[in-house]
Order: C-alpha cells, then sequence, then structure tokens
C-alpha cells in the first residue's frame, strides 16, 4: 500500500453539530515503509490512523490525504520522501514548562530569537519549535534554518503540503503525533489563525496524543471579512472548533481582540501583544553616514520606506505625495521587493530623476541599518476589502532607531505608532504631502518625534518585554487548562506507551 493515495473523506460530528471538516487535506495514507519512517512503531501507527478514522471523541471526523502530493507553487513541497525571570510557571521553585510551538514564520533563524528569549526570560522552558522543511512565499522560497541558539532537536522540520496559502497547509500528521506523544508538551502554542488548516490538524491529534497541554493561539485578525457560501460556513465552523479548545488567545493588535470578543466564539483570556520582539542593542539610534554616503543620500533628506512593495501599502501615494515637494532636497529610500518594482523602475524614476534610490529586499538583520539611513519614515498603508494593516513591524523597528514618521490612521498603525509620529487619514494625498513638508522642513520637530518613538518602542517592543508577556500568557494558560482538569477528573499526563520496534 506504500505510496498509494487515499480518498479524501470529510465526517459530521458525532454529536450534531455539523462540523464540516473544511480543513478536509492530505494527513498521509499509511504504509509500512510511512510508520518505520516517521520514527513510530506499527502499533503506535496503527493507533494514530485508527484515531483519525475514529475522531476525536466527539468530533468525528476523518482527515486522509494522499503522498507525495505537491502545491501548486511548483515547490515540491510534499509528505512524499525528500532528499528567566517574568515567567511564574508554578509555586514550587524547581518547576518547569516544556512548549511546543508550531508557525510558517519560525522556519526562518531570525525570528526564531523569540523563543531564544523566552527560554532565557521564562524559567526552566523546554522548547520544541515545529516547523517546515520550506515556507513558499510570493517573493521566494524560505527554507528551513536553525538558529545559532538553538539545536536541530528543538527546531525539526517536518513534510508539509497543500500550500495553496498559510490558511491551508498542513504539516506531516504521523511526525506530528509523534512529537505531541514524546515531547508530552505542557503548553501548545499555535501561531496560525483559527481557521487554519493546520490549526484544526494539531487541535485534533493533541486531543489523543497530548491531553495534558493547554493550547494558546496567536492571531493577526482584525478584518474577520466575510466571504460567500459555502467559505463562510466552513471559516465560522473552524473558527469554532479551535476556540472552543483554546485556553488562551494572544492578538497582535487591540483591533483583534475586540473582533474576538464581539465575535463570541472565545471567553477565556486575551491578550495583546506584538508577534516579534526587537533587540534594542541591534536597533540602536546611532546615524550610518557610510551607508548613507554609498547609497547617495549624505546631501539629502531621506525618506524612506521599507516592506513589501506592494499597492496597499501606499507607496503610489507616498511617491504622489512627494511630487508636490520637488523644491525641497529630500531622496526617496525604498527597502523591498514585490509587483511594483518595475513600475517604480521605469515611471516613477522618470519622473523625478536622481531622487528615488530602490534596493531589493535585504536580510531581516540587515533591516535597521537602512531604517538609520532614514530621517523620515513613511507607513501609508490604506485598507483593502480583503486586508488592512495588522502591525507594521518595519513601522516599530523604525520607531526603535530613533526615526520619526507619518503613518495613515489605517487598522492598527495608529496603535503602534504612539506618540512619535504624524498620523494622517489613510488615502489622503494632501494630507501627507502636508505632514511631510512640516516635518522636512522643522529638524526639530524630527529630534522630538524620534525621541519619543523610540521611548515608546523600548517600553513596548523591546524582545524581553515582550518575551516576559508571552511566558506569562503560557504560565496562565498551563495553569487554567490545570485547573479544568482537575474539575473533570482528567488526567494530568498520559506517559508514552512502550515503544515497540517493526521487524
Amino acid at each position: 500500500m506504500a505510496g498509494a493515495a487515499a480518498a479524501l473523506v470529510a465526517l459530521r460530528r458525532a454529536d450534531g453539530g455539523g462540523l464540516a471538516c473544511a480543513a478536509a487535506a492530505a494527513l498521509a495514507a499509511a504504509s509500512h515503509d510511512r510508520l518505520c519512517g516517521a520514527g513510530l512503531s506499527a502499533r503506535h501507527g496503527a493507533e494514530l490512523l485508527q484515531g483519525l478514522a475514529d475522531g476525536p471523541g466527539p468530533d468525528q471526523c476523518l482527515l486522509l490525504g494522499f503522498c507525495g502530493h505537491r502545491g501548486p507553487t511548483g515547490s515540491g513541497i510534499g509528505f512524499g520522501r525528500q532528499p528567566r525571570d517574568g515567567c511564574d510557571l508554578e509555586d514550587s521553585p524547581g518547576a518547569s514548562m516544556k512548549l511546543l510551538v508550531l508557525g510558517h514564520p519560525y522556519a526562518v533563524a531570525y525570528l526564531q530569537r523569540k523563543f531564544v528569549v523566552i527560554q532565557q526570560v521564562g524559567a526552566n522552558v523546554s522548547l520544541r519549535l515545529l516547523v517546515p522543511r520550506a515556507v513558499p512565499h510570493p517573493f521566494r522560497t524560505y527554507p528551513h534554518e536553525v538558529h545559532p541558539q538553538l539545536t536541530a532537536e528543538q527546531v525539526p522540520a517536518l513534510r508539509s503540503a497543500l500550500w495553496y496559502s498559510h490558511m491551508t497547509y498542513l504539516l506531516d500528521p504521523l511526525a506530528l503525533a509523534q512529537h505531541l506523544r514524546t515531547f508530552a508538551p505542557d503548553v501548545i502554542h499555535i501561531e496560525e489563525e483559527p481557521q487554519a488548516f493546520v490549526t484544526v490538524e494539531t487541535l485534533l491529534l493533541r486531543r489523543r496524543y497530548a491531553p495534558q497541554a493547554a493550547v494558546t493561539l496567536f492571531t493577526w485578525d482584525n478584518l474577520l471579512r466575510r466571504r460567500a457560501f459555502p467559505l463562510n460556513t466552513g471559516k465560522a465552523r473552524l473558527r469554532a472548533f479551535s476556540l472552543r479548545r483554546t485556553t488562551a488567545v494572544i492578538c497582535g493588535n487591540s483591533e483583534a481582540a475586540r473582533l474576538l470578543r464581539e465575535e463570541g466564539r472565545f471567553t477565556g483570556p486575551v491578550t495583546v501583544l506584538p508577534q516579534q520582539g526587537l533587540d534594542p542593542v541591534e536597533h540602536a539610534a546611532h546615524p550610518e553616514p557610510e551607508l548613507r554616503r554609498a547609497l547617495g543620500l549624505d546631501a539629502s533628506l531621506c525618506v524612506g520606506y521599507a516592506g513589501r512593495l506592494i499597492p496597499e501599502k501606499g507607496i503610489r501615494l507616498l511617491l504622489l505625495a512627494l511630487g508636490g515637494l520637488l523644491h525641497l532636497p529630500w531622496k526617496l529610500l525604498l527597502v523591498g521587493s514585490g509587483p511594483l518594482e518595475r513600475e517604480i523602475r521605469e515611471d516613477w524614476m522618470a519622473r523625478y530623476p536622481g531622487r528615488i534610490v530602490q534596493i531589493p529586499a535585504v536580510p531581516h538583520e540587515q533591516v535597521p541599518r537602512y531604517l538609520r539611513a532614514m530621517d523620515i519614515f513613511v507607513l501609508a498603508s490604506y485598507r483593502t476589502p480583503k486586508w488592512k494593516e495588522q502591525f507594521g513591524l518595519a513601522l516599530a523597528q523604525a520607531m526603535m532607531v530613533g526615526r520619526p514618521s507619518v503613518v495613515s490612521d489605517s487598522g492598527a498603525i495608529p496603535e503602534v505608532a504612539g506618540p512619535g509620529a504624524l498620523v494622517v487619514p489613510e488615502g489622503n494625498v494632501a494630507e501627507l504631502r502636508h505632514a511631510l513638508q512640516v516635518l522636512l522642513t522643522s529638524a526639530a520637530l524630527r529630534d522630538l518625534l524620534g525621541q519619543r518613538a523610540r521611548e515608546f518602542a523600548l517600553s513596548r517592543y523591546a524582545m524581553t518585554a515582550v518575551a516576559a508577556g508571552y511566558c506569562q500568557v503560557f504560565a496562565q494558560a498551563q495553569e487554567l487548562h490545570r485547573r479544568q482538569a482537575v474539575r473533570t477528573g482528567a488526567v494530568e499526563r498520559r506517559e508514552p506507551p512502550e515503544k515497540v520496534l517493526v521487524q
């Protein structure tokens, strides 16, 4: 049966709730070779597959897919074979926490630093960070990396499939079940949306293989857009399924927290924290004269932007606004890649000769240098029917390096910017131009806003403070889940059964 395709089936919930598994996706066909390759004995592999067929408790949902499925991106990613203060975990001083994390952003070593610091801030945190072997992105595919202060055992790469988007991908269920069973986490932290297929997959397997674990989720969703039938029904049911099984939620902005409460599907603790913290040393507020000279910016006032070059980030609005300020000595530094690159080179650079410097996307660790080369940072994002700004990491970085900003009032931007920016209505070119003119003509105001921006960023976005906030959420969730287990008489921790080797 090795390599055979299995049918895709979605069963209704046995309790009559009608959970149509819109997450029906590829969880892998079983074979003797696959079981051994995943490190599972025949007994454990059979237990897993029977568990998927039976469904975890009342949620009768069979999710079977096929080996070797390749997503539409052509990335070749599939299940087939491929060549500690601030975290009061418990009352006892020797207490520890086993933390298992899932999230596709953490295939990148630079972003794994959050969990390096969580281990330093938290008391005896043991980490397992499960990531896909590769993460397709519109601009590039990110391969699996491991941070220098972590090990390959702490950051294992799992096979994945269905990369139509980050909402649809799934991890190899045999490998995921094996990690849940052998690592036996106290807390499972999922940094994907509640309706994401991998979230549902993890919660299905957690019920059987890590029932002792509390579940926390991170969500950005500050739009909750309404979809047409049947997608609206599928999304609603998947969200309800995940949120009912979650102990605590972390939201990336206040609007996401408000919408989560208004949705009414989650009544547990909700905390607002940024997804990523920033290193104040890496984001020191000093000048970059050599870089400015190399970019030809040393004799100008540099207006800048860093991020994806897409329309909704307000790039065209910024260029139009600067067109009315040609009497001032500005240059525009754009750092990033995206679909607007060609338009900028062929159209806007011709309109403003010698005024625009465009640098393709740079590695994460190089971004602070380019932000320091700017005098004013601009984020003029505007809402679309499918998206609005959820945070603006480059804005927080620009603030921490002490740069004043001009930003729109779209989405979470004003909340992130605090007192270190001039805020203008989204989509309003005239107001954007006026704000830029005010800052371009006042060094004193630039210095004042830059100082306020850095102070605000240090108080809100410093890595240690963010890590301590996550630790507190994990500890709270662990304690709430423990109390719930005591009330219901659930087993506190399930010991892994003895492994049986396949001969």
